[in-house]
């Protein structure tokens, strides 16, 4: 049985990586294959996750505008007649939150964010998107 691919990214003007290189760990642990990178433009998140064969994203933004990069991510998608399921963590405003589900984020999580509950929700899309 293959694992699950997920590319784990982050803008490069995220400062902070710890949360995202700890929730990529637990994902290893959890039977992921992850691919860890930054991106400067967001195509580059598109362009690595066909080049990866990656079945999700994670994405973190903590210290970007998310509303901004999802809006522009999902329009490439949309181009590209692709689709990824794509979660985000970090630093997001509550406010947001609807509108980037609306967008067709999975989920965000927030800053103490259960990591086990995180694999999990990440498992759970896995099977969904497999049909299981």
């Amino acid at each position: 049985m293959n694992k699950s691919k997920v590319l784990m990214t982050r803008s490069h003007l995220e400062a902070h990586d710890r949360g995202v290189k700890y929730i990529l760990r637990k994902l290893v642990e959890g039977g992921f294959e992850v691919v860890y990178t930054s991106f400067r433009e967001i195509k580059e998140i598109y362009e690595i996750a066909m080049e990866e064969d990656v079945d999700i994203i994670g994405l973190s933004c903590s210290a970007t505008n998310s509303l901004y990069i999802v809006s522009a991510l999902m329009e490439i998608f949309k181009k590209k007649q692709e689709s990824f399921p794509v979660i985000i963590g970090g630093v997001v405003p509550n406010l947001d939150i609807p509108r980037l589900k609306k967008m067709g984020i999975k989920e965000v999580f927030g800053p103490g964010s259960d990591p086990d509950k995180i694999v999990k929700f990440f498992k759970n899309i896995m099977g969904q998107s497999m049909g299981n």
